[in-house]
């Protein structure tokens, strides 16, 4: 399960599909309510943004 209402939030987010932490939540982007990844001694939350590739497949 994910959080839509995250869209627009500046919360960060490290993404399962390209291994990269995101400074801000984008639409199409799917920021889970469980499930963390420590870095630097803090939790991040994960999700799996939408790349470019993928927005064409899917308009």
């Amino acid at each position: 399960m994910y959080n839509h209402e995250m869209t627009g939030d500046y919360r960060m987010y490290y993404c399962l599909k390209c291994k990269e932490i995101h400074h801000q939540v984008k639409p199409g982007d799917a920021v889970f309510n469980t499930g963390f990844r420590r870095i630097n001694g803090r939790d991040v939350p994960l999700g799996t943004c939408i790349d470019k590739k993928d927005a064409k497949k899917n308009p």
